[in-house]
C-alpha cells in the first residue's frame, strides 16, 4: 500500500519536474526570436538569389537567341557575357581575359571542364532556382512554425509583460503573412493574367490534384511576349525592368507557385456575391455533373461579375456542350497586377477568382434552351474529404 502511495507520488513529482517554468518559456521565446531572425534573413537572401537567377537566365536566353545554343558564355564580374568578343581585334587584345571569364562562367556553375555553352549554363541557372524555391519554402515554413510556437508559449506565460510581447509577435506574425501574401498575389497576378501562364498554373494545379498526369511547364518568355504583343516592347523598361526577372523566376517554379496561390486566393467567410463563368464541357463531363453533388475544383476557376462577359467565353468554346455556370460563394479574389501591366477591364468583367481549394455544391441544372447554353449553378460549400473532382 505504502509503495503504492509512493508510486504515486513520484509519478506526480517527474510529471511536474518535466512541465516547463514561466522563466524557461520565456528563454524559449528569446530563442525563437532569434531564430525568426535568423530565417527571416536566410529567406530574404534566397529571395535576392533567386531574383538575381532570374536576371541571369534572362541574359542567357538572351545569348543563346543570339549566338546560339551551343556559343560559350563567360562570367564578367556578376554578369554573363557571349564567350566571344564581337569582332576580331577585341578576341586578339583580350583573349586571355575571355578565357579566364569563360573558366569562370564554368567554375560558377559548377560545369565541367573549362567552357560551358549557353544551353547548359541556362540549364544549371534553372536547377539551381528550383533548389533554391525549394529551400525557401521550407524556410518559410520554419519561420511559421517558429511564430506559431513562439505565439502559443507566449499565451501560456499570461503575464502583463509577456500580454506585450504576445501583441508583438502576434504583429510580427500578422505583418509577415501580410507581406508574403501580397508578394504571392502579385507574382500569381502577374504569370495567370496571360493566355499562357493560366493554362499552365491550371495544368499543374490538376497536376496536384491528380485529375492529369502530366504537371505544368512554362517559358518565362512566352509570358513576356504577350506583355510586350498588349503594352509594347518597353513595358519592362523603367521601373518595370526587374519584372522580367520575376517572370522567368515565377516560370521555373510553378508548382510552389500555384500551391501558394491556392492558399492566397482561398479565402472563406468574405461577403457572398454571384459570379458567372462560360466554358465548353465534353459531353461526358456534362453527363458526370449530379445535382446535389458537392465537388471541389481541383483547378483556378475563373469567373465575372458580368453574365454578358462570362456569355461570350462559352459561346466561344468549341467543346461539344456549352455551359454557364452560376456561381454564389464567399471566398473568390481578384486579380492583382500593377504597373501598368493589367490586360482586363476591371469595369466590364470584374473578374473573381477561386481557389483550386474551393468546394461548390450543384443546386440547379438547366438544360440548354434555344440559346444552345446550358446552366449549372453553383453554391460554395465548406470542404469535405468526400468532395469529387469537378468533371470538366
Amino acid at each position: 500500500m505504502n509503495m503504492s502511495v509512493n508510486n504515486n507520488r513520484a509519478t506526480t513529482v517527474a510529471t511536474q519536474s518535466i512541465q516547463p517554468t514561466k522563466a524557461e518559456m520565456r528563454d524559449e521565446v528569446l530563442n525563437l526570436t532569434a531564430n525568426i531572425k535568423k530565417v527571416g534573413n536566410s529567406i530574404e537572401q534566397l529571395t535576392i538569389s533567386i531574383e538575381r537567377g532570374g536576371k541571369s537566365l534572362n541574359r542567357l536566353n538572351s545569348i543563346a537567341d543570339k549566338h546560339g545554343d551551343d556559343s560559350s558564355v563567360r562570367l564578367k564580374g556578376s554578369n554573363f557575357k557571349p564567350g566571344e568578343g564581337d569582332n576580331f581585334i577585341k578576341n586578339m587584345f583580350n583573349g586571355g581575359r575571355y578565357q579566364e571569364e569563360r573558366q569562370a562562367a564554368a567554375t560558377k556553375l559548377g560545369a565541367r571542364g573549362s567552357e560551358v555553352s549557353a544551353s547548359d549554363a541556362i540549364s544549371l541557372v534553372k536547377k539551381e532556382i528550383s533548389t533554391n524555391h525549394t529551400t525557401l519554402e521550407k524556410k518559410e515554413s520554419e519561420l511559421n512554425d517558429n511564430m506559431n510556437k513562439k505565439k502559443e508559449l507566449t499565451r501560456q506565460i499570461q503575464t502583463p509583460v509577456v500580454t506585450t510581447q504576445k501583441t508583438t509577435s502576434t504583429t510580427i506574425v500578422k505583418t509577415s503573412n501580410d507581406v508574403a501574401s501580397k508578394k504571392t498575389r502579385q507574382e500569381f497576378s502577374l504569370i495567370y493574367q496571360s493566355d499562357a501562364g493560366c493554362k499552365a498554373l491550371n495544368t499543374e494545379a490538376r497536376y496536384q490534384s491528380g485529375q492529369s498526369k502530366t504537371p505544368g511547364s512554362l517559358s518565362g518568355s512566352k509570358v513576356i511576349a504577350e506583355y510586350q504583343r498588349s503594352k509594347g516592347d518597353d513595358i519592362f523598361s523603367g521601373g518595370n525592368k526587374d519584372i522580367k526577372n520575376t517572370i522567368n523566376a515565377c516560370s521555373t517554379n510553378l508548382s510552389s507557385l500555384v500551391k501558394a496561390g491556392a492558399k492566397a486566393w482561398y479565402t472563406p467567410g468574405g461577403e457572398t456575391i454571384k459570379t458567372h463563368r462560360g466554358q465548353g464541357m465534353t459531353q461526358a463531363g456534362f453527363n458526370a455533373l449530379t445535382n446535389g453533388q458537392t465537388y471541389k475544383l481541383g483547378q483556378f476557376f475563373s469567373t465575372s461579375k458580368s453574365a454578358n462577359v462570362a456569355k461570350e467565353f462559352a459561346n466561344d468554346s468549341k467543346d461539344a456542350v456549352k455551359v454557364m455556370f452560376e456561381v454564389e460563394g464567399n471566398s473568390s479574389r481578384g486579380i492583382f497586377v500593377g504597373n501598368g501591366l493589367s490586360f482586363g477591364n476591371s469595369v466590364t468583367e470584374e473578374e473573381k477568382i477561386y481557389s483550386p481549394l474551393a468546394n461548390f455544391k450543384v443546386t440547379r441544372i438547366v438544360p440548354a434552351g434555344a440559346n444552345g447554353i446550358n446552366k449549372v449553378v453553383l453554391k460554395e460549400v465548406k470542404p469535405s474529404d468526400n468532395a469529387s473532382l469537378l468533371p470538366y
